[in-house]
């Protein structure tokens, strides 16, 4: 599988984030991020050089969100599905913003998997720990949407945070929800714990506790 993380930093800022920890030494304002140089021309070079070899699925993005803010302006991501569709690369697109609806037109003349982060369904929750994401309700119009259409739509409960969003009524309420949106695949992972954020999960547990 190919990785293409389109932009440089994520303006989502989810304090959970584990990408900024590694890419912080190449980009440090990792929260206030910007557009490749020569992205356009780099990635219709590129996929024209690697579609003469076996087509891998491309990963979009594994580490900063392809419809994060920013993409309203420069359309980057959508210019990289536009050309990876003419040269049929299937794709698997990992979000939890519901821009990427703009783009279902192409979308859906791919082979893609559309897979949708959703940590819990407490709005007040989503915010504390996804600063500037998409509302719960917006993602989950997302998933209905694709999954209507016959897409292959995944939920991601990533990441799991003992104490946080653990709870098993509340997580078997959030399972019940996206099933009922369409829903058939659900993956999770627990958070990897990186020092710098250290401080910012003591106040989410605080908060948690009602402290």
């Amino acid at each position: 599988m190919y990785s293409l993380n389109i932009y440089k930093g994520c303006g989502h800022k989810c304090i959970y984030c584990y990408a900024r920890s590694y890419i912080s030494r190449l980009h440090p304002r990792f929260e206030e991020p910007s557009p490749r140089v020569r992205f356009k021309e780099r990635i219709r070079e590129d996929t024209r050089r690697l579609s003469k070899f076996i087509r891998l699925p491309v990963a979009i993005s594994n580490s900063t969100d392809p419809y994060q803010p920013l993409e309203k302006k420069c359309k980057d991501t959508r210019f990289a599905l536009s050309i990876l569709k003419d040269y049929n690369f299937p794709v698997l697109i990992t979000t939890k913003s519901d821009l990427i609806l703009r783009d279902f037109g192409i979308i859906s003349e791919m082979d893609a998997v559309i897979a949708v982060t959703i940590t819990n369904l407490s709005s007040e929750r989503a915010k504390i720990l996804e600063v500037n994401a998409p509302p719960i309700e917006n993602r989950l119009k997302v998933v209905e949407e694709f999954s209507a259409s016959g897409i292959n739509t995944v939920v991601r409960i990533d990441p799991l945070i003992p104490g946080w969003n653990t709870n098993e009524r509340d997580l078997r309420e959030l399972v019940e929800k996206v099933a009922e949106a369409g829903v058939r695949r659900i993956i999770t992972s627990v958070i990897k714990v990186r020092y710098e954020f250290k401080q910012l999960l003591e106040e989410i547990y605080a908060i948690s506790q009602g402290k």
